[in-house]
């Protein structure tokens, strides 16, 4: 289910350190598009689409998936897919060069100069541990017949560096819970969006990177401006209860 959302104007009395709220508007009409994926894809990969941004210098749309390859066969590849406006996937994955594995890769947002930024979920496995390879937060430039990684960090490792005081602030209470499933940029820092923990009533948390590349460049997360920026709820209609 798609919706869009639209960052509401604060008044200029509130605007100072207040949280930005958020509209959500009326659910499209519009029927959707089944995609089409390649026999010859599916035999190299599973492909379970968690994020997707729009390429122009490829005119196509970049996606992540939570997971690549199969079981004993490229397992955790680090591969994007690429899908034209009609929803046909193209039949050979786009490699990451410069990382071995990735694993639950759930976030995608374009970077200027035609690179990318990918987010692993950072959520604890099924098996109870966060391996690096799902803790991988990554700055892309353009290489030949894919992406390189231009700055890593894992993130998790990170945030379990902050004192108790600035967990609370960014709304967790230990990484226990932690579970990130989006990235959009804004404003030249990207805003990050929380599966888990929510707020007590429920609403999604957002957070506010305000400077990626100062993390990539070695600095702090209080030095790249990491904060809790705001919430929102996004009730979905199902059989028709809420």
């Amino acid at each position: 289910q798609a919706v869009d959302v639209e960052v509401a104007r604060a008044s200029s009395e509130k605007r100072a350190g207040a949280a930005h709220a958020l509209d959500v508007a009326q659910q499209a009409t519009n029927e959707p598009r089944k995609m089409i994926i390649p026999e010859a894809l599916l035999k190299r990969t599973r492909l379970e689409p968690s994020g997707a941004v729009w390429m122009p210098s490829l005119l196509r749309y970049v996606l992540v998936s939570d997971d690549t390859g199969h079981e004993g066969a490229d397992e955790h590849a680090p591969w994007l897919f690429t899908m034209d406006t009609r929803g046909q996937v193209d039949p050979t994955p786009l490699a990451i060069t410069g990382a071995d594995r990735i694993s639950d890769m759930e976030a995608i947002a374009a970077r200027e100069g035609g690179g990318l930024f990918v987010l692993c979920s950072q959520s604890v496995s099924r098996r109870g541990g966060r391996p690096d390879a799902r803790q991988l937060f990554l700055r892309l430039k353009p290489a030949l017949g894919g992406f390189e990684v231009d700055g890593s960090v894992h993130l998790a490792s990170l945030l379990a560096t902050l004192s108790a005081e600035a967990q609370m602030d960014l709304g967790l209470e230990g990484l226990g819970a932690l579970d990130i499933e989006a990235l959009a940029p804004w404003r030249g820092g990207l805003i990050l969006g929380l599966k888990s923990p929510g707020t007590p009533d429920g609403a999604a948390i957002l957070w506010m990177l305000r400077s990626p590349d100062a993390l990539f460049d070695g600095r702090s997360l209080e030095e790249a401006g990491l904060t809790q920026w705001g919430q929102v709820s996004l009730p979905v209609q199902r059989n028709g209860r809420e």
